[in-house]
């Protein structure tokens, strides 16, 4: 068993793909992930964290509901955004889960026509997601999982004050930073937008 206790159409498909039992750090993360709590997931390349976000959203939002965006991911750039989609393709193929990737590269206003017509995972830039929140005005209320992928390479001293804009947003939700390291400006998010225990 992969782990305990996941909602069974991810566990079926995790047992499709033939998912390795997890390693220590991946498994005590999707665990911590799964109390609702804010989490700090930081660990080497490759190890399996697109692999770990995916299957704990999945897992935490089970099948599409209502409209608005449920959980929200800020990915570093396209290629880490199209990554993840397929993580969340693979192990959610068996739920009726949407996810739409937001790119800069693609008209604003088509993008939010495709969310209002309903996701449940939105994932994308920070500069796009912002465009997304500020100028179109998409609904994140209903938003219950933030997740900073790749936080070192997402939060730089271009986007922090990008970034804050959108955690103070999100006052209520489970906040999950994800990356390889912590600098001062991941610890300054840390420091005043997560509740760590």
């Amino acid at each position: 068993m992969f782990l305990k206790r996941l909602y069974q159409p991810l566990e079926r498909a995790i047992t499709e793909s033939h998912l390795e039992e997890p390693i220590s750090k991946q498994k005590d993360n999707i665990s911590a992930i799964k109390s609702g709590r804010d989490v700090v997931y930081i660990d080497k390349e490759e190890q399996g964290k697109s692999t770990a976000i995916a299957i704990s959203v999945i897992n935490k939002l089970k099948e599409e509901f209502e409209d608005v965006p449920r959980a929200m991911i800020i990915v570093p750039d396209k290629e880490e955004g199209e990554k993840l989609e397929e993580c969340f393709s693979i192990y959610g193929k068996y739920t009726s889960l949407r996810v739409h990737t937001a790119y800069e590269t693609r008209l604003i206003e088509d993008q939010r026509d495709e969310i209002y017509f309903g996701t449940d995972i939105l994932i994308g830039t920070v500069k796009q997601i912002n465009k997304l929140y500020a100028i179109s005005g998409i609904n994140i209320t209903g938003v219950k999982i933030f997740i900073i992928d790749n936080s070192d390479k997402v939060i730089t001293d271009a986007n922090q004050s990008e970034v804050e804009r959108i955690c103070e947003s999100l006052p209520k939700c489970q906040k999950i930073l994800v990356g390889t390291k912590i600098n001062s400006r991941v610890e300054r998010i840390i420091d005043q937008h997560m509740l760590i225990y």
